[in-house]
């Protein structure tokens, strides 16, 4: 696929994500400082700093140096927060060059869309089809990656869980 199909695509999901995420806010949920925080074994104190220092902005101003580019955070929050840092971090990933693949933030989303089978983030319908239509551009940025059994596999059973959760809101 050429360059300017790929910024068209990208652009396209950007804008389909921030229809999809309108009105997401981290309020009261936690945030990524916090989160570090509980996971440290903070105490009372280090955890009310670490809110207070939070970004608490909308997520697509939420700075890019501020994101941890690792997962294990996400275990330590709530739904308000998973659903909110999930859309950071999806903004963030298409921001990245699609000439370059799949980018370090991308890779970090894929890893919290296959981690949400065990968080069980409370989504909306169109917010799952965002999720689907991120994974399948996975597909599209990925197409040696996806030539493998294994890669292949892996990335269809994230669509899949995700395809089932918004079957699921349907019924």
């Amino acid at each position: 696929m050429n360059s300017p199909d790929l910024f068209e695509q990208q652009a396209q999901l950007r804008l389909q994500m921030h229809h999809a995420f309108e009105g997401v806010v981290l309020g009261d949920g936690t945030g990524l400082g916090e989160a570090d925080v509980i996971d440290d074994y903070g105490t009372a104190e280090e955890r009310r700093l670490a809110r207070f220092r939070d970004f608490q902005g909308p997520w697509w101003e939420h700075p890019r140096d501020r994101l941890r580019m690792y997962t294990s955070v996400f275990c330590f929050m709530d739904a308000a927060g998973y659903t909110y840092h999930l859309a950071v971090y999806l903004w963030h990933a298409l921001q990245e060059d699609p000439q370059q693949g799949l980018g370090d933030v991308g890779w970090l989303v894929f890893d919290l869309l296959d981690f949400a089978r065990i968080q069980q983030p409370q989504m909306t319908a169109s917010q799952i089809q965002m999720i689907l239509k991120f994974t399948e551009w996975i597909e599209v940025l990925e197409p040696e990656r996806m030539q493998h059994e294994d890669f292949r596999a892996e990335v269809r059973r994230v669509w899949a869980h995700w395809a089932e959760q918004l079957e699921g809101l349907s019924r």
